[in-house]
């Protein structure tokens, strides 16, 4: 009987003592998250506090200015639509006018919709 008491303390014990240590992990991964997300507010703000002073110092003047001297700029990628160059009478004739008296949104008729099925399954009518 002596034992089994001693056993059971013991068993007592050791389940406290796990358990009190996973609390404490979990506590302290807690912990450790909420310092992460402040120092990533504080990247946040340096980073903030950054771009304003890019864009305080960056004008289009300067831009430009440096561009200019570069010399002639080349684009690495030919644009895929047609630009004021290639197309000027696209810029002289503005945009076509609009036409209200077709309908903005189209239905298809019922004949045009078809049935989707899964593998398996059998067709809806």
């Amino acid at each position: 009987m002596f034992a089994k008491l001693v056993a059971l303390i013991l068993s007592l014990g050791l389940i406290a003592t796990v358990l009190l240590t996973v609390r404490h992990q979990r506590i302290r991964a807690v912990n450790e998250m909420a310092q992460i997300s402040r120092r990533v507010a504080e990247h946040d703000r340096t980073l903030w506090k950054l771009r304003v002073e890019i864009a305080s110092r960056v004008t289009p003047d300067r831009v430009y200015a440096m561009a200019s001297r570069l010399g002639h700029l080349v684009p690495l990628a030919q644009p895929k639509w047609p630009t004021s160059q290639d197309r000027p009478d696209l810029v002289a004739a503005g945009p076509p006018p609009f036409d209200d008296s077709r309908p903005l949104l189209t239905t298809a008729p019922d004949s045009a919709i078809q049935p989707v099925s899964m593998p398996g399954q059998e067709p809806r009518p």
